[in-house]
């Protein structure tokens, strides 16, 4: 039938009394499969036609008075489509363009609810008809609703012929508008009311022979209870208000009263149809008190989702409300990000919050969280959150896919909740920036979800026995397999079909009493040859690796946004929502009591779960920060969805809470409201408990006790396997994520984890109990909680640098020290590494300017080498020498309360202790000149080129002193000391490019401190260097070969192949190889990293795109050395090779002081040249070709030698490639082939002649 619905279980049809449960909530599920009758079929008769104007007007015909006091079933119902435009004013009801889904496909979801109303619709407008004649008769309708102005016999003959169930008084004050809201159940005829109206009695119980009683509720309590007697449907609520309605029109002069209370009667069906009739009853809004209250007065600022505050006319307490809803018309738009600053400004004001209109398009305050997690259909929440969108984020970590996760073949082992919204997942989709991703989760859920499962056991028929079980256990199984056999999550599987059974046990929740029920998937670890293996062990690892986001980013925000208000949210029964497919689910089975059963969703013993689900999570995330702004955090652990809100937001404290619960009932997923809160300043998210206000984090004492319960017994017994160790290294890394300072403290206890057998116990490392116990002895001391925000005015400021031969720091500002320290490096540690020397510095430099800091102190440490820096960021090296020193240093700061902050800085900027760790003192007492000169001295020559200078002059020193004696000055450098220091770098085999490189250093050197230049000016020195070019000769470069437009090409599609590479890498890769071939770029104009100069980085703005062409502005180039900028034109030139087309993805939706080429999620992550490089020859590679003959350079190279074999003039290639001489005829690459053409045509071509030419310019043979 038309009219009949599709089961989401059976799928069979069925009509829609099959699908009424308790309480009339609508079912998705049929009544035979929920094993109870359907519910019973009304009765409802075809309406006859009837065309109905506004009863206020008085030059209409009156129509024919209908029979006096018809019975409810005598009356013509009528359907719902017609009933609502014909029921007072259509200008008082909301614009269609307002509604998210129009009356009819609403009225077509609710079709069970909306029959139950047909005759109480009827009802009104039989009302509305009777009324007509004596609303248009000015006798009958009085000027004013006073009692003396209705005459008693008029107004009797009127209830008697109309409601003479209603006595005078009770009409009396419904004229005077008396009338308490909890009464409005007397208006209803008494043979409609078929609820039980006893009242309710004192409830009483009898404990060990002491009465106790129920205290008697509240006055609210009591009125909500005694309305919901009287009207305990929305039907019976018709049928009040239109007897209301009735009187209320009578004793009223106002032509616009009928429209404003039919029109409300609408609202509440409406409500009806989405929430359950006791929440719209009681609320605050819509039901009591919108008719006790004339001006509902918050405690603070409400939040609507979808909606905005509007002001009440203060009038009488029914009336008023009324009054309100004709007056506004139409639903509020949802909010948008534009509009989100004006409606805080707005909730933020000075003075008494404006109520909110009952005409709403959610109808509800979002004043706590039941109200925020209380959404409409699954269709509205769609439509809702696509109005809600604000911005497109980029792609989601963890989404990148190396394998299918869906078969086109297969086919769902069951229809879930996710199937059912899968019109929703695809519609959200389109909007999400991969598109493999967008593909693939959609065939995941039309189709079933792929285990990524290779291996034997596919067309196998394995039994396998469970893990012991006790009596508590079992009956927990049997509770369990039978509320998952009801809801289709587990089917039964005959014993002639293959199916591969893997244990069950049950094990207690951890830090919980209850019991949980685990699928051993990994059975049998070790198999035998004889023995099939595990499912876990066939299933492919790259559906197993996952990178579990932190609290860190929530952790900053909290730091610079104190009082910000916390939520979290929480999806129950999170993977059984991901239905696997009918080919996979197979491997999922067990037996219980000689019952085989098949799940038909992940369950968590499976490897590939986490992943999977993962990828929902992830697409979740996505929609709920497309939905908020982009400077709100939103952070998600599986099925765990966390963040902030802004203090200066308050009234928006529930809007991520309420997306969430909206975007989570879209996608056929569910909230837990047990595990889901918002508006608080305190909350534990993971086990971490984040205090905002008073701006601290911490672990909870309960978890605190735990871990060290979980440490003193490996202490104790000496010895672990390697899950012991897993376990004891995650409970350690979570405390790590609030206690820096651990950090530097399980280095070790992760090479356990590495190192350990897979099975079997073995003794603890002596290196991983000293970190055991050091963990021990620090948590029976912490607190449990760290600040996050450390006073501003405790900094210090401390300054290091390390050479081979000694290592300094000082304390202050850059160029206004206020202590210093220098130290030759020990000689047992020359031999070490610069990592190793650097972290030595900073451990020196905080155990000598200790006693500067007695109060707890927040250390900035500048630092010049990344990897130190990384080191004192994340404490941990991979180095174990330079781990010892980092444990050290993080050992200190714990016990003097210091916290560090490491700084990246150049070299430029580190001169100080610069000359400091190369104990230049007599440089630093000759400079004589400002710290301001000094710089300007220092940034003369490159940060690279007074990186490679650093050893010269050490090495210079000693030479002079071995040579000359330690009495002879060696500066300035006189003639004979550099020609006898040429001489022995000869003697020693250096290159003549060194030797000359090692001079021009000393050179630079004594520019700096003003030395005397003569020494290199001697005409001895010049002859010297002219021999050892001789003696030695000049180092040949090896020349990289160039990359060719076909390469090119084949270096393209190598980028899509990269599966570890994100979608907007490979987009950034793409972009920079065909703009470095297009405009003859050098590697160096592409790349950049952390201590580049921000002047000198390619930004978005840098790119002027046109029609055919893109212009780039180098901001800084090696042609280009005062940085006045160079503009290169990229052509449009069509296929994989077009530069202008990728940067065109590029450039979409960017700031334009975002670096045009960053790497990473958000777009900033540097593009270093080992990374351009890597990848470059990565795909050469992939191309069939050997990388080492290709560099970086390679595309400047090739750029002209390919434009010379298209027969580019010198002059094109010149202007192209921007060359201010004829060098780059050496970037013109010639074949063999090439160049015996051009030497037969040169020299070949004429083999005949005279043989002595007849120009003049020749010389005569014959002359002597």
């Amino acid at each position: 039938m038309p009219g009949d619905r599709t089961c989401s279980a059976c799928l069979r049809s069925f009509p829609h009394n099959h699908y009424v449960g308790v309480g009339g909530r609508r079912c998705t599920r049929c009544a035979a499969c929920r094993r109870t009758a359907p519910a019973p079929l009304p009765s409802v008769a075809t309406p006859a036609p009837a065309t109905l104007s506004a009863p206020s007007l008085p030059s209409e015909a009156p129509a024919p008075a209908p029979p006096t006091t018809p019975p409810a079933s005598a009356q013509a119902p009528v359907q719902p489509t017609l009933a609502v435009p014909s029921i007072g004013d259509a200008s008082a009801l909301p614009p269609p363009s307002a509604l998210d889904t129009s009356a009819h496909s609403r009225l077509d979801e609710q079709a069970d609810t909306i029959t139950q109303l047909a005759e109480s619709v009827a009802e009104i407008r039989q009302l509305v008809l009777s009324l007509r004649r004596d609303l248009a008769q000015p006798a009958a309708v009085p000027s004013l609703p006073a009692a003396s102005a209705i005459s008693p016999s008029s107004g009797e003959l009127q209830l008697r012929r109309l409601f003479p169930w209603i006595s005078r008084e009770l009409a009396q004050q419904v004229y005077d508008d008396r009338l308490p809201p909890h009464e409005l159940g007397k208006l209803r005829n008494p043979a409609h009311n078929t609820a039980n109206s006893e009242p309710e009695r004192e409830l009483r119980v009898v404990v060990n022979g002491v009465r106790v009683s129920v205290p008697a509720p509240s006055s609210a309590d009591a009125s909500s209870r005694s309305f919901l007697r009287l009207i305990p449907d929305a039907r019976s609520f018709a049928q009040a208000w239109a007897v209301y309605a009735a009187l209320r029109c009578t004793s009223e002069n106002n032509p616009h009263l009928a429209a404003s209370l039919n029109a409300f009667l609408v609202h509440i069906i409406d409500l009806d149809t989405q929430y359950y009739w006791s929440t719209v009853a009681d609320h605050q809004e819509i039901g009591l008190a919108a008719m006790v209250s004339p001006i509902l007065r918050p405690s603070r600022p409400l939040d609507h989702v979808g909606s905005s505050p509007r002001q009440t006319q203060a009038r009488s307490p029914m009336f008023s409300s009324l009054q309100q809803t004709q007056a506004q018309q139409g639903f509020v738009a949802p909010l948008q990000h534009s509009s989100l600053q004006r409606t805080q400004a707005q909730l933020g004001h000075v003075g008494p919050s404006p109520s909110p209109s009952p005409q709403q398009t959610q109808a509800r305050l979002l004043t706590l969280v039941p109200a925020a997690l209380d959404v409409p259909s699954a269709d509205r929440c769609l439509s809702l959150l696509l109005a809600l969108r604000q911005h497109s984020p980029p792609p989601r970590p963890n989404t990148t896919l190396a394998r299918d996760v869906f078969d086109p073949d297969s086919s769902p082992a069951r229809i879930g909740s996710m199937q059912t919204q899968l019109h929703a997942w695809r519609r959200l989709l389109q909007d999400y920036p991969d598109e493999r991703f967008r593909s693939q989760v959609a065939g995941m859920i039309e189709h079933g979800c792929l285990l990524g499962y290779n291996g034997p056991l596919r067309g196998s028929n394995r039994p396998a026995s469970n893990l012991p079980i006790d009596d508590a256990g079992h009956a927990h199984l049997r509770r369990e397999i039978a509320a998952r056999l009801e809801e289709g999550r587990l089917t039964i599987v005959g014993h002639d079909q293959p199916l591969v059974e893997s244990p069950i046990g049950v094990v207690p929740k951890p830090r919980s009493s209850k019991l949980r029920t685990i699928h051993h998937l990994s059975h049998p670890r070790r198999p035998a040859s004889t023995t099939l293996p595990s499912v876990n062990s066939g299933i492919d690892p790259a559906v197993v690796r996952i990178q579990y986001e932190t609290i860190g980013n929530l952790v900053d925000f909290v730091r610079a946004n104190p009082h910000c208000r916390l939520w979290k949210g929480d999806l129950e029964d999170a993977f059984r929502h991901v239905v696997t497919a009918e080919s996979d689910a197979r491997l999922l089975g067990f037996q219980y009591n000689g019952t085989r059963y098949r799940e038909n969703a992940l369950t968590f013993g499976g490897s590939s779960s986490p992943f999977l689900f993962n990828l929902v999570a992830e697409f979740l995330h996505w929609v709920v920060a497309s939905c908020l702004p982009q400077s709100w955090p939103v952070n998600h652990y599986l099925d765990d969805t966390f963040g902030a809100v802004p203090a200066e937001a308050p009234a928006l404290a529930l809007l991520p809470v309420r997306v969430l619960a909206l975007a989570a009932a879209a996608l056929g997923l569910r909230l837990s409201p047990k595990k889901t809160f918002a508006d608080l300043t305190r909350l534990e998210i993971l086990g971490i408990d984040i205090d905002s206000a008073a701006q601290t984090v911490g672990i909870t004492p309960e978890r605190r006790a735990h871990i060290l319960a979980q440490c003193r017994t490996l202490l104790s017994r000496g010895t672990a396997d390697l899950l012991d160790m897993q376990r004891i290294a995650g409970l350690l890394q979570f405390v790590a994520q609030v206690f820096p300072c651990g950090k530097a403290f399980l280095r070790r206890l992760y090479d356990c984890t590495r190192r350990a057998r897979t099975s079997g116990r073995r003794r603890i490392p002596r290196p991983a109990l000293a970190e055991l116990a050091w963990w021990v002895a620090v948590l029976d001391t912490w607190h449990g909680t760290c600040i996050l925000a450390p006073s501003p005015l405790r900094v210090a400021h401390v300054w290091t640098d390390a050479c081979p031969r000694g290592y300094g720091a000082h304390l202050g500002l850059a160029h206004n020290p206020t202590a210093a320290f220098s130290k030759e490096v020990p000689r047992r540690h020359r031999g070490k590494n610069i990592c190793f020397l650097e972290a030595l510095a900073v451990l020196e430099a905080l155990r000598r300017f200790l006693p500067y800091w007695t109060s707890p102190t927040t250390v900035v440490i500048h630092v010049d080498n990344e990897n130190v820096e990384h080191g004192l960021r994340s404490g941990s090296s991979r180095d174990p020498l330079t781990q010892r020193l980092i444990r050290e240093i993080f050992g200190l700061c714990f016990v003097h309360n210091l916290t560090l902050h490491p700084v990246r800085v150049t070299s430029t900027d580190n001169v100080l202790a610069d000359l400091l760790s190369r104990r230049q003192f007599a440089r630093i007492r000759h400079l004589g000149i400002s710290a301001s000169a000094a710089t300007l001295l220092w940034n003369g020559l490159a940060a690279s080129t007074r990186d490679r200078a650093g050893s010269t002059i050490t090495a210079y020193r000693t030479f002079c002193a071995f040579r000359f004696g330690p009495s002879v000055a060696c500066f300035p450098a006189s003639g004979l000391h550099l020609l006898e220091w040429l001489g022995s770098m000869s003697t020693a085999g250096r290159s003549y490019h060194s030797a000359k490189h090692e001079l021009g250093h000393l050179r630079s050197h004594h520019i700096d401190l003003g030395l005397s230049l003569h020494g290199f000016e001697c005409g001895r020195l010049e002859r010297a260097l002219r021999g050892y070019k001789r003696i030695h000769g000049a180092r040949r470069t090896g020349a990289k070969l160039p990359i060719t437009l076909p390469l090119l090409r084949r270096l393209v599609l190598a980028l899509d192949t990269f599966a570890d590479l994100s979608t907007w890498d490979r987009a950034v890769f793409g972009a920079a190889f065909t703009l470095s071939f297009a405009c003859f770029l050098r590697s160096g104009e592409v790349v950049w990293d952390r201590l580049s100069d921000p002047g000198t980085i390619l930004r978005v703005a840098s790119v002027e795109l046109a029609a055919d062409h893109a212009i780039v502005t180098l901001p800084a180039s090696k042609t280009d050395p005062f940085r006045l900028g160079v503009k290169v034109v990229a052509p449009l030139v069509g296929g994989p090779e077009c530069p202008v087309e990728r940067l065109r993805v590029l450039t979409a939706k960017r700031a334009a002081s975002a670096p045009l080429f960053g790497l990473g999620r958000s777009g900033t992550e540097p593009l270093t040249r080992s990374a351009f490089v890597a990848t470059l020859r990565r795909a050469i590679a992939w191309a069939g070709l050997e990388p080492a003959a290709y560099a970086g350079h390679s595309f400047r190279r090739s750029a002209a030698t390919w434009a010379a074999r298209l027969g580019a003039s010198p002059d094109t290639i010149q202007c192209l490639g921007r060359w201010n001489s004829d060098c780059f005829r050496r970037y013109v690459d010639r074949s063999a082939t090439e160049r015996r053409d051009l030497s037969v045509s040169a020299l070949f071509a004429v083999r005949d002649g005279p043989l002595v030419p007849d120009s003049t310019s020749w010389r005569d043979v014959g002359a002597v």
